[in-house]
């Protein structure tokens, strides 16, 4: 790995969740975020599937398959479309950057995020982009079961919480005397 390839200050590397089906609407707003700068977007799929789609002049588009460790070339910006599938080809794509590094990340990615945030010894700030929240179905609470009771836990078995009318007609476990085994 070169030693430039942590150029990238914790400040200027973000996460930015994204649903899957609006990335390269988010994409090309980041690029027009940053006019005049020299642009690298970097996929782990095809990249021609992406260069129909980036109409700015300041724009590489690569896979990783085509990145070097030490390449000559140094872009200002990177923007990961998505996560590569080992950290150490997320290193790569740091060393191609000078300053800035940018993720869109989908929910079925999230999982490749920890091994790169370990690579790095630092977590990467999420920030969602105002706009592109990722839509949640709502979940659907099961019932509870009394009034305080958490989620998981199990009733009581000393009584507590149950009311007096009950606690009339349960029976009773025989008590023992002192001095009995």
């Amino acid at each position: 790995m070169s030693s430039t390839a942590l150029s990238v200050k914790r400040q200027n590397h973000r996460v930015h969740p994204c649903d899957p089906q609006r990335k390269e609407e988010l994409l090309n707003l980041l690029i027009a975020q940053h006019p005049g700068e020299s642009i690298l977007v970097v996929t782990s799929e095809d990249p021609e599937t992406l260069s129909g789609v980036i109409t700015a002049e300041n724009v590489t588009v690569a896979s990783d398959a085509a990145l070097t460790p030490d390449a000559k070339t140094r872009y200002d910006l990177l923007i990961s479309y998505d996560l590569p599938e080992n950290a150490a080809a997320y290193m790569t794509r740091l060393a191609q950057v000078r300053s800035h590094a940018l993720v869109l990340l989908d929910p079925a990615q999230q999982n490749r995020l920890y091994p790169i945030e370990t690579f790095l010894g630092r977590t990467i700030l999420q920030e969602t982009v105002e706009g592109f929240e990722i839509e949640r179905p709502e979940r659907r609470r099961a019932p509870s079961r009394g009034g305080d009771a958490k989620r998981g836990s199990k009733p009581r078995r000393d009584g507590a919480g149950r009311d007096e009318e009950e606690r009339k007609r349960a029976p009773r476990a025989p008590q023992r005397k002192k001095g009995e085994a």
